[in-house]
């Protein structure tokens, strides 16, 4: 793989400054270069300037607002394939690899020619932060996590952009279904850990519960059943996602009231055809 070139974005919302620069760390000095995209309210380059300066291969983008992590992602892909870039990493702010992101960079280089049908590297997502034993270092998976995967430009080129109308949730299933309808391939490196933090995630015996707050339960709610319109065949799947969700809000979480409105407010914006980003009130 030489003289290939690997890019990668970094979304940013409300981010932990020092968070923030030591996931970083982890992994930037690996790329050639890495966007920085910031989601933010207010824009944070003054906070970062000195890392920036450092660091001379990163280049930060303020949106001014809000636009989605999929208008953030499709900003980072688009600029790097401008600049012929061969593999594009996509990463949150709150992950970071543990200590083995070379390894990763090495496993392309050493297997680029079996790349050829393979649009997505994963790695694996310790949510839990410990240690993972896994039976295969290499499995081929339906669906991945966005944060901690490295995209083959060549082939992502052929699948088109992040969908903005989503804004947020559904984002990376959607973009992995679209990647299987062309026959490509999507591939996960056991081997390989992302420390990743998933929101308020509590676990019990049997199950989880996520404790999104009510915007993210909007968006949940109303992105799957745009996903059951375009893939018919994840009806079954989707509908008994929303139903459980449903259940765990009442049993579970707090904020229960307001919860269930906006889970109620998705499927009624899903039937007026909204899409986008939730506008209150409206």
């Amino acid at each position: 793989m030489k003289n290939r070139k690997i890019y990668g974005v970094v979304v940013l919302y409300n981010p932990n400054i020092s968070e923030t620069i030591n996931n970083i760390n982890s992994y930037v000095s690996e790329l050639d270069k890495l966007y920085i995209i910031d989601n933010s309210e207010k824009e944070n380059y003054t906070r970062l300037e000195n890392y920036i300066t450092i660091n001379k291969n990163i280049e930060y983008t303020w949106l001014g607002e809000n636009k989605g992590i999929a208008k953030a992602l499709n900003v980072g892909k688009n600029k790097a394939i401008n600049e012929e870039a061969d593999y594009f990493l996509t990463i949150d702010q709150d992950s970071s690899f543990k200590n083995n992101f070379r390894e990763m960079i090495n496993w392309l280089i050493n297997n680029e020619l079996l790349l050829e049908k393979v649009a997505i590297i994963s790695p694996i997502h310790n949510l839990k932060e410990k240690n993972i034993k896994t039976k295969n270092k290499l499995e081929e998976k339906e669906i991945v996590m966005t944060s901690g995967n490295i995209l083959n430009l060549n082939l992502i080129k052929n699948i088109g952009d992040f969908n903005e109308d989503f804004f947020i949730d559904e984002v990376d299933h959607e973009f992995c279904y679209r990647i299987r309808e062309k026959g490509y391939k999507i591939l996960c490196l056991n081997d390989i850990e992302l420390n990743h933090k998933l929101g308020n995630l509590k676990n019990y015996k049997f199950f989880s519960v996520t404790n999104h707050n009510y915007i993210r339960r909007y968006y949940i709610t109303r992105n799957r059943l745009y996903m059951i319109k375009r893939f018919p065949e994840l009806k079954k799947k989707y509908i008994i996602k929303n139903f459980s969700d449903f259940f765990k809000i009442i049993l579970f979480e707090k904020n229960k009231i307001k919860k269930i409105k906006y889970f109620f407010k998705g499927i009624d914006d899903f039937y007026k055809n909204k899409k986008g980003k939730l506008v209150e009130g409206v």
